[in-house]
């Protein structure tokens, strides 16, 4: 007797099999792309003169010494917006701080007016160190 499985079957099993590996690589793509555009957004922010200045701050900062110790690191994902048209523009930006003795939030906001930006808001929210 023969033991093969019908022809439809097999076409049934292979076209599973065809649909599972395209899911994947469309699932692949939309994971890589969306990093993509997250990764391209975050860089911008973090190459931008507002950012820089808003580091500087953390850095320069007494208060923020005084309660996270010397910075150890920022966090990877600031959030917020950095919009610039020429010589004028604006950005709000939150960014997460580490130190030796705790964590924090540095958010500011900032204008920028004939070509210099300048800070409109520059408040650092220590977090729960205990």
């Amino acid at each position: 007797m023969d033991r093969e499985k019908p022809g439809y079957i097999k076409w049934i099993l292979i076209g599973c099999g065809c649909l599972t590996v395209i899911s994947i690589l469309v699932s692949l793509c939309i994971v890589l792309f969306a990093g993509g555009i997250i990764g391209g957004v975050m860089g911008a922010i973090k190459n931008s003169e507002a950012y820089k200045m808003s580091l500087e701050i953390l850095e320069k900062s007494p208060h923020v010494r005084e309660e996270i110790g010397n910075i150890k690191s920022y966090g990877w994902f600031p959030s917020g917006s950095v919009n610039v048209s020429g010589s004028t523009g604006d950005a709000k930006l939150s960014i997460s701080v580490t130190g030796e003795k705790g964590q924090g939030i540095l958010e500011t906001e900032l204008t920028k007016n004939g070509g210099k930006w300048s800070f409109t808001k520059a408040v650092f929210y220590p977090k729960n160190n205990n």
